[in-house]
């Protein structure tokens, strides 16, 4: 069964009531300066004379006005337009994210604008509004997403009957039956994944070794850019010497090593776990396919039983373990390289979490518009197979006629529609990269800058610098992996 639908009354009484739970809690914020709060703590805050974005926590207002502005224009939307507004607050979800990404981002810049005076004591008003924003704002999507997009007309309470109108009717059914086939789609693809895992269970054993050697390459190459920091630091620190050069610069070798001998083996055991899988799914289908009635290989090709036999067993195991290793590798590595960010810099760290819930956006905007691409393909490739079908199965009709020319063309048609499709995956392959590429040139520039700031003001040195930036480049790349994965799953689909 599908989730549940909503009124347009509910969806408005929801948006009003944490419209007035949001400006409710930032005002707290804002009272709350110091020890106690009061109305007197406030006042004060609104002097935009002496206003300092550095040290004025009163911008919160703003930004929560905005966001309250975003979810009761969604509310009114859907309340004044029950039939349609579900859809177009569905088809501007995107727009609505990327405004409560922005907001979000708000939250980390105003702590690093507090943090730029060392006498600056943040007190529980400034941290519940931080807080408050981010989560806030994650709370409007989530409205904009469940209740926004479920609202559906109710019947009037009268005391006449009402006489129904069928096309409504027919067009909630509709609604309700795709809800369904999605939630239907969702519980299939996850019985098919927890079936392959269940094949890796199996083999755990190999399983567990290639996933030991994966997480010491990954933690080998996690500690790499921060001895390299170490190096340059050896060399142009305060504590510059021989004997710290030698010291760090053998760790190096060590580590890349080390790196080198655990990288092989991942792949290596990887590799042998695989096939072992492909081995178990083959001869499962086998067994099951020799038990088979006479009846079902009479409805059923022997090519494309051989073929399922052959070539899908072989992208099912390649498939699952492809992505497993990368995944897992490329994930540890992220959350490595995350903790010695912090661990770095809070700061600089800081500045790169403000920039990635953009490039997310962009992943979000662009997997929608791939998903579609998809879809229109695989209709597309469709309709040309049924041509075909349909023109081979009475070829001596198409023949007697002489109308080969003419099925060719009208096969060539379809096959030019799926030719354009592609054509629109390429230049979107294009923008997706070279989006993704700018915005992480425009974080490491960003970095760059305020690295160069903190380093002028004396609160870190050069050499935590050059260790922060190769983290920095790692993060991206690991990132424009997971990207790319994701980015193949959507072509792989059509």
């Amino acid at each position: 069964m599908a989730g549940s639908w909503y009124s347009p009354y509910q969806a408005l009484g929801i948006a009003m009531a944490f419209a007035m739970l949001d400006i409710f809690v930032v005002m707290m914020g804002l009272m709350w300066d110091g020890k106690f709060f009061t109305v007197d703590n406030v006042v004060h805050w609104f002097d935009f004379q002496n206003y300092d974005f550095r040290r004025n926590p009163v911008d919160f207002l703003g930004v929560a006005i905005i966001r309250v502005s975003v979810l009761m224009g969604g509310a009114v939307g859907v309340f004044s337009n029950p039939q349609h507004g579900p859809a177009v607050m569905d088809k501007y979800s995107n727009l609505a994210f990327a405004i409560i990404l922005i907001i979000i981002a708000f939250s980390p810049t105003k702590l690093l604008a507090f943090y730029e005076f060392d006498e600056n004591k943040l007190v529980v008003g400034d941290w519940i509004l931080m807080l408050w924003c981010v989560l806030a704002s994650l709370a409007v999507q989530g409205i904009w997403v469940s209740v926004f997009a479920r609202v559906r007309e109710s019947p009037p309470q009268t005391g006449f009957t009402r006489l129904y109108d069928h096309e409504d009717e027919e067009y909630y059914a509709e609604l309700q039956r795709k809800e369904e086939e999605k939630d239907a789609q969702k519980r299939e693809t996850f019985t098919m994944l927890f079936r392959l895992f269940g094949y890796m269970a199996k083999e755990w054993a190999y399983y567990a070794v290639a996933f030991s050697f994966l997480l010491l390459y990954s933690l080998s190459r996690v500690f790499t850019p921060y001895y390299t920091g170490e190096v340059v630091a050896s060399v142009f620190g305060k504590d510059a010497s021989y004997e710290n050069l030698h010291r760090t610069v053998g760790i190096m070798a060590l580590l890349s090593l080390s790196g080198a001998i655990f990288g092989g083996f991942r792949g290596g055991f990887f590799t042998y776990s695989q096939s072992r899988v492909d081995r178990r799914i083959r001869s499962d289908l086998f067994r099951s396919l020799v038990r088979q009635e006479i009846a079902f290989y009479d409805e059923n090709k022997t090519g494309e039983i051989v073929s399922r036999l052959n070539a899908d067993c072989q992208t099912m195991s390649n498939t699952l373990s492809l992505y497993m290793n990368v995944l897992t590798r490329n994930v540890t590595m992220l959350f490595g390289s995350l903790i010695f960010m912090f661990s770095l810099s809070w700061r600089l760290s800081m500045v790169t979490f403000i920039a990635i819930p953009i490039i997310f956006l962009v992943s979000k905007v662009y997997g929608v518009y791939y998903d579609r691409l998809a879809e229109e393909a695989q209709a597309s490739i469709a309709k040309a197979n049924d041509v075909a079908e349909e023109v081979l199965s009475a070829v001596r009709t198409v023949k007697s006629f002489a109308c080969e020319k003419y099925e060719s063309l009208r096969f060539l048609t379809f096959l030019n529609v799926t030719l354009s499709i592609g054509a629109r995956k390429a230049v979107a392959h294009v923008g997706f990269l070279l989006t993704t590429e700018l915005l992480q040139m425009g974080i490491l520039t960003v970095v760059l800058f305020y690295g160069g700031h903190l380093v002028i003001m004396g609160k870190i040195d050069a050499g935590l610098l050059v260790s922060f930036l190769l983290y920095q480049f790692q993060l991206g790349e690991n990132l424009r992996v997971r990207f790319i994965f994701l980015l193949s799953l959507f072509f792989v689909r059509s």
